[in-house]
């Protein structure tokens, strides 16, 4: 009996090792086999899908290509109406001149940096409350505003204006 059973487990250990042999022998080539994604497939496969291929080389080139014909159209925009440009960027300075308005700004106690910027936002100070007060947190002052009176001007940037806050 004692070798009837040295013999069945003998034969199933050899029968599991070749099975296993087997199995990861031959599943491991034929999945590299399937799964092996050439250049030629994965174009086609874009291809159908309404893509274009182009080479990294020749993207660069493109781009190059049309960075240049920007320019040329910039330039010869600005040959062709040096004039309009000129009067427009006058003009531009002096309705900023003429647009610059101070407002007086009451910071109390317990305001939160985002009722701040909402303030400003209110009196036109600044266009959008949530960069400033991004701004705020990036650089340090939210945790510095100061409480009082405080005089912005429209011609301020967030770093004036946080600075006039602040100090």
């Amino acid at each position: 009996m004692k070798y009837i059973l040295r013999s069945f487990a003998l034969g199933i250990l050899t029968a599991t090792v070749i099975i296993g042999v087997i199995y990861f022998v031959e599943d491991s080539s034929s999945a590299n086999e399937e799964t092996a994604l050439t250049t030629e497939k994965a174009t086609t496969y874009l291809e159908n899908a309404g893509l274009h291929v182009v080479e990294q080389k020749k993207w660069k080139q493109l781009n190059q290509t049309l960075a240049d014909q920007q320019e040329q159209l910039e330039s010869v925009n600005n040959k062709d109406n040096p004039a309009k440009d000129d009067e427009k960027t006058d003009k531009e300075k002096k309705e900023e001149k003429n647009s610059s308005k101070t407002v007086t700004i009451e910071i109390k106690s317990g305001m939160a940096t985002s009722e701040v910027a909402h303030l400003l936002q209110e009196k036109q100070m600044i266009d959008h409350a949530g960069e400033f007060e991004s701004y705020l947190a990036e650089h340090g002052y939210e945790k510095a505003v100061q409480i009082g009176h405080f005089e912005v001007h429209s011609d301020m940037d967030f770093y004036e204006i946080a600075e006039t806050i602040t100090n």
